[in-house]
């Protein structure tokens, strides 16, 4: 036995994301992680700064983060002490986002900083 979800519950977290150095490369991995006890994260990745969109997202509480992949690996790098090497950028979103259904959530701009 299993449950569906009415495609009426669903709703989306969109906005543009910007870099204040130009001159950075590399993709932008962001993640909006759901609180609470359940958590869900939906990841996704932009090849360059501009628009963004969390589709299909379930009503609650959502916490936007991100990095630029310096490095290509396709995660996180924390930099090291010898040689040493600085870590890659990254940006928490000021504010948690409330999800409602069918209410979609727009205007969530995030800058990646220097």
């Amino acid at each position: 036995m299993f449950r569906t979800v009415n495609a009426d519950t669903f709703s989306s977290i969109s906005g543009v994301f910007s870099d204040i150095d130009s001159l950075a490369t590399g993709a932008i991995h962001l993640t909006a992680k759901q609180s609470g006890k359940d958590t869900v994260e939906h990841s996704q990745v932009l090849e360059s700064p501009g628009p963004y969109i969390f589709e299909r997202l379930l009503p609650g509480v959502y916490q936007i983060n991100g990095f630029r992949d310096r490095d290509d690996n396709g995660a996180y790098s924390y930099g090291a002490a010898l040689p040493w090497t600085a870590a890659e950028r990254f940006v928490i979103y000021d504010d948690s986002i409330t999800v409602r259904a069918r209410w979609p959530n727009e205007g969530n701009d995030i800058t990646l900083g220097k």
